[in-house]
């Protein structure tokens, strides 16, 4: 296969759990699952897939539930955490992927850091981009680190320390 060859971007649509996921992928390697912010679908990763699949992984971008070429369930409660998270479970199966690198972008950060939390087997390493960790935004949120309101430039427990 030619270096040109792995870069080139392949599309199907696999059953997974109770919706059919269009799923976007590139390159051969060890496996890199890249989920989407809002509004947003897999072409948002398309230049880092480019990039990645040329530094020998295999990207794996799918629409996320309710996203793009991804089934649309209507119930609300069909969005919630836990089929996210099955979700992404269920398309690491579908594509005979064991355990892969996990990158959640925006809102997708929640499912990304919930399947490392739930299914920690599947996930090689968690990259979270975009939001800040679930430490400081509790901090931010509640004030319990004693240094409330933190502010952009200090963090939330900058001055503590």
């Amino acid at each position: 296969m030619t270096r040109r060859a792995s870069h080139r971007i392949s599309h199907r649509t696999l059953p997974v759990g109770d919706i059919d996921v269009h799923v976007a992928q590139a390159g051969q390697g060890p496996p890199v699952v890249m989920l989407h912010g809002c509004p947003e679908l897999w072409y948002s990763w398309r230049h880092q897939m480019a990039a990645l699949a040329g530094s020998g992984y295999r990207t794996i971008a799918p629409d996320l539930r309710g996203y793009g070429a991804t089934s649309r369930p209507a119930e609300i409660k069909a969005y919630g955490r836990a089929r996210m998270v099955a979700d992404v479970t269920g398309l690491l199966d579908s594509l005979g992927v064991g355990s892969a690198t996990l990158v959640g972008h925006d809102w997708s950060a929640q499912i990304a850091w919930a399947c490392a939390q739930l299914h920690s087997e599947r996930v090689d390493a968690l990259a979270i981009l975009g939001v800040p960790t679930t430490h400081v935004h509790r901090h931010r949120q509640h004030g319990t680190c004693g240094n409330w309101p933190a502010t952009a430039s200090t963090g939330c427990c900058a001055s503590n320390g």
